[in-house]
């Protein structure tokens, strides 16, 4: 499969039998939009496998991904995780996550705000990487017994 935008080639994948079976056990809730003409994305997903880290770039330039779900085994939220996802407008980490990668949401300008499954002292432990909310809009993470002010 290859992704292109503006008639550029993006990425290139290769996908196997085996990934697309992954890709669709994986993911309980996946609609395709268009862009544009050349570019499908990922509205929205939610997981139901275990994983225990979402590897460097998963969901880079995923300009449609609006909201995902973490599974609770994860651990670890890899460098450029969701950088660039232009409308990434919702996320829910799960109380697992020690680190959070550098640049992991570089330039998410619409997400505002993040939803963590634990407290507000487990969110300040969380590793974060340089720069890991560079130029995104976050701005505030819900923690379940308060909110933490985030300043980039």
């Amino acid at each position: 499969m290859s992704i292109r935008n503006n008639g550029r080639e993006r990425k290139h994948f290769k996908l196997t039998e085996k990934d697309k079976q992954y890709i669709r056990e994986t993911c309980k809730k996946m609609r395709i939009e268009q862009v544009n003409e050349n570019e499908p994305a990922i509205d929205e997903c939610a997981f139901i496998g275990s994983i225990t880290m979402t590897s460097s770039g998963a969901f880079e330039e995923c300009y449609g991904l609006k909201s995902i779900v973490l599974p609770n085994s994860l651990e670890a939220i890899g460098h450029n995780a969701f950088m660039v996802c232009l409308s990434l407008e919702s996320i829910e980490i799960p109380i697992g996550v020690t680190q959070i990668g550098t640049y992991a949401f570089l330039g998410c300008a619409s997400l505002e705000e993040l939803r963590y499954a634990g407290t507000t002292k487990q969110w300040a432990d969380i590793v974060k990487g340089s720069n890991w909310n560079m130029q995104s809009g976050i701005k505030v993470v819900h923690c379940l017994d308060g909110d933490v002010e985030i300043n980039e």
